[in-house]
C-alpha cells in the first residue's frame, strides 16, 4: 500500500511542478488500477485527483489478463489498455517522446519536463 500512495503523491507532486505525467499500471500493478476505480477504495479519491488533473494513465493489456483484471477493466469502459510491444506498453514509444522512466515497483511513472 506504500509504494501505491507514493505513487499517487509523486505523480501529483510532479503534475504539480509542470511536468507531463503518465502512469502506467503494468504487471500486479494492473490490480491496483482497478482496485483504484472502485469508489468505496481508500485511495479512490486520490486517483480520481490525478485524473482530474488530466494525467494520463495506460494500462498493459496482457497483464491485466494474466492478473484477471481485464474483464473487470473492461465492464468500468477502460479505454486504455495497451499491447504495443508483444502484449505490453512500449517503453521506447515514452523514452523516444523525451520521458524518463521512473519506476516504483506496482507502477510506473513516464514523466517530461516542463
Amino acid at each position: 500500500m506504500a509504494r501505491a500512495v507514493h505513487a499517487l503523491l509523486y505523480a501529483k507532486e510532479l503534475k504539480l511542478k509542470g511536468h507531463e505525467v503518465v502512469l502506467v499500471f503494468d504487471g500486479a500493478g494492473t490490480e491496483w488500477a482497478e482496485a483504484w476505480k472502485q469508489p468505496d477504495h481508500k485511495l479512490h479519491a486520490k486517483y480520481e485527483e490525478l485524473r482530474q488533473m488530466g494525467i494520463v494513465e495506460e494500462l498493459c493489456d496482457f497483464c491485466s489478463g494474466a492478473f484477471k483484471v481485464k474483464d473487470g477493466l473492461k465492464q468500468m469502459s477502460v479505454d486504455t489498455l495497451v499491447s504495443e510491444f508483444e502484449g505490453h506498453p512500449s517503453l521506447a514509444k515514452w523514452i523516444s517522446r523525451g520521458y524518463e522512466v521512473l519506476i516504483l515497483q506496482i507502477t510506473c511513472l513516464w514523466i517530461n519536463g516542463p
